[in-house]
């Protein structure tokens, strides 16, 4: 049976019309035409209703942080594989549509226009504090998580995340879980995604709450990529091999986490799964941003919550 497409009737978001199953005239040859023929400023001049703001909704989709690959399936975008590779999902996107904002007088205008200037920056506050991939490759050993670690290394103060790639081999001398010194289980791994997070004003058990936090957002993003995970307490397992490991602590002025997620599952001490090596994941980078601009907006999201309830 064919399945009946809808048409597309004032919808002007890109994701929308391709995950509901709306008719959608493919115009994704335009993004090809941007980067091949770029200008520091592109102007599209065109009559209402001719589908300026669906086409900035697809370029905004399509190099935004994140983003759903499978929305351009089958579309013509999709057949050059090189550009997709360098440009898909690589870039935090600043989207603003001025259609809606309206008032009785100029100051209620621009309170709306404020609001949505607002909203968006909310979205990417995660590049406050530098949630960007560290390039250079870091061996960590346990020292890293230090108070201030984050701040004299790469001057970001304050509450930050951070993560890069290397080699990972702690010893039991700079274990922070006393159970794996008991056990006499150091950590190593030949080639691990680190995630450092530091976070002021919360109690140890507020930040095991945000460990937990971080490890279920990785959970969620690998299950969107079609990976089952099992979940037992901070570690991730796929297949009954061990994915992650991760350790929350408090220090005299902070608390500090840090999950680590195997790259390569070759020389690991116990049953080990990879993210590239069996899970076929390719882009850590992309991967790495998405992480830590869901934890950040989730942090913010969870605080901005506990701002608009009353007391009783």
């Amino acid at each position: 049976m064919n399945q009946t497409l809808k048409l597309p009737v004032g919808i002007e978001n890109f994701e929308d019309i391709r995950k509901l199953g709306f008719y959608y005239i493919d115009k994704t040859k335009l993004i090809e035409q941007l980067l091949q023929n770029w200008g520091k400023v592109n102007l599209f001049t065109r009559p209402r209703r001719f589908g300026k703001t669906l086409n900035m909704s697809m370029l905004r989709t399509f190099f935004e942080i994140g983003m759903d690959k499978s929305l351009f399936e089958g579309l013509y975008i999709s057949k050059n594989k090189e550009l997709c590779d360098e440009y898909m999902g690589k870039y935090p996107v600043i989207f603003l549509s001025l259609k809606g904002i309206d008032g009785l007088t100029f100051e209620e205008a621009i309170i709306r226009i404020t609001t949505i200037i607002k909203n968006e920056a909310r979205r990417h506050h995660y590049l406050k504090n530098s949630d960007k991939l560290i390039e250079e490759e870091i061996k960590y050993i346990g020292s890293q998580l230090a108070p201030h670690w984050i701040y004299k290394n790469f001057g970001i103060q304050g509450d930050a995340i951070v993560a890069f790639k290397g080699e990972c081999e702690v010893k039991l001398t700079e274990m922070v879980d006393i159970e794996d010194v008991i056990n006499n289980e150091p950590i190593y791994s030949k080639y691990m995604l680190s995630f450092i997070t530091e976070q002021f004003g919360v109690n140890l058990v507020e930040g095991v709450f945000r460990q937990r936090l971080l490890i279920c957002i990785i959970k969620e993003l690998l299950e969107e990529n079609s990976i089952f995970v099992v979940r037992n307490g901070d570690d991730l397992m796929i297949d009954g091999r061990k994915l992650s490991v991760s350790i929350a602590t408090k220090s005299i002025t902070s608390v500090l986490i840090h999950t680590g997620l195997n790259i390569v599952s070759e020389g690991a001490p116990v049953k080990a799964s990879g993210l590239t090596s069996e899970l076929g994941i390719q882009n850590i980078d992309a991967f790495a941003l998405e992480v830590m601009k869901r934890y950040s907006e989730e942090i913010d999201d969870i605080k901005m919550a506990s701002t608009k309830v009353r007391g009783v």
